[in-house]
């Protein structure tokens, strides 16, 4: 009589790990122990445009076991030429860029955990998102998040990877609370000035593509306890050149060691703008709950398209709306608060007939 011994799941799903990263595994610096390290790993990347796209897509096929993904705008048509993974179809329907690239990272790699929040971070809600990971990754292009995602990490003791791209160029740091130069170290905070105006630069596409593979070659040592280059690392795509750029820690900084915070805590505000987008994201004035389908059924007379995690997406004089069951919503096609208000006042109106 021949008897089978079943393999536990544990058993099962370790096989499955070496059969799938076999070629990494096979690496001194990785081997099977780190692997398994790896796909027990959590990381937040905080914007899913063409750098935090690419990362992810890097990070999720190297085995990352864990990815929350956060954005709070959608994909458009323009976006296609630098971004990963976004297909036409994600324009047309004017898709969440952190919801389709969610789907996108999930059929790539089922056994890893992605978490899509369609948000836009502030003061007041980034410890939230960053609170229970190993690295947060910037994925953004606003100066002002950058200096906000530093001030969380060093409150929170969290690394992270400052990325940033324009033209051909890129720059890459790998940033440690306590150990390297923060990001306050060695660039000036932006005045109110720069912050309130919307800049947006060129960027041809090789430049996210060889920031975030140094990005993603960054992250994968720290998350397999390599040791981690602490340089600016600069990109010229156009002379095909990397250059390191030493940067001290200040003495008097006044994030990392005078803990001075001028973004982390800051309300965000019941109106606000978003830079580079053109949209604007109008919070209600008291804590309220919408139920969605309730919602679609009230607005059936306005252009509703879906319903998708809590979101009801709709069109209405020609903007593209997003209503949150929180009450907030975000008006796309315009920075007119005025015209804002309106749009929001009358959804609101019907929500309450």
């Amino acid at each position: 009589m021949r008897v089978v011994f079943m393999r536990n799941d544990y058993e099962a799903s370790l096989a499955k790990l070496i059969e799938r990263y076999r070629r990494q595994i096979v690496l001194k610096e990785i081997g099977l122990e780190k692997q398994v390290k790896l796909s027990s790993s959590r990381i937040v990347i905080i914007g899913c445009g063409a750098n935090g796209s690419s990362i992810a897509e890097l990070l999720v096929r190297a085995g990352v076991g864990y990815i929350r993904l956060i954005d709070r705008d959608f994909v458009e048509e323009k976006d296609l030429h630098r971004v990963r993974l976004y297909t036409e179809k994600d324009s047309y329907r004017a898709t969440p860029k952190a919801l389709a690239l969610a789907e996108k990272l999930r059929e790539i790699n089922s056994s890893a955990t992605i978490e899509a929040v369609v948000d836009n971070v502030s003061g007041d809600n980034v410890l939230n998102y960053v609170k229970d990971v190993d690295l947060i990754i910037d994925g953004s292009d606003n100066l002002e998040l950058r200096f906000l995602i530093n001030e969380a990490s060093v409150e929170t003791g969290i690394p992270w990877i400052m990325m940033g791209v324009e033209r051909w160029f890129g720059m890459v740091k790998f940033i440690k609370p306590g150990s390297t130069a923060c990001l306050r170290c060695f660039m000036k905070e932006p005045s109110t000035r720069t912050i309130n105006v919307c800049e947006v630069f060129g960027v041809v596409n090789i430049a996210p593509a060889l920031t975030t593979s140094i990005g993603a070659s960054l992250v994968l040592k720290y998350l397999l306890g390599l040791e981690v280059e602490s340089d600016l690392i600069m990109v010229n795509g156009l002379k095909l050149t990397i250059d390191k750029i030493h940067v001290n820690r200040l003495n008097d900084c006044p994030v990392c060691v005078k803990k001075e915070y001028r973004f982390l805590g800051k309300p965000s505000g019941d109106i606000n703008i978003y830079c580079g987008v053109d949209a604007i994201e109008i919070k209600p004035s008291k804590e309220q709950f919408i139920n969605l389908e309730h919602a679609v059924e009230k607005l059936r007379n306005m252009n509703v398209k879906r319903i998708a995690d809590n979101i009801v997406f709709l069109e209405t004089s020609g903007l593209k709306i997003m209503l949150f069951t929180d009450g907030k919503m975000v008006i796309y096609g315009t920075i007119d608060v005025e015209q804002a208000k309106k749009i929001y006042s009358e959804i609101m109106m019907k929500l309450m007939d």
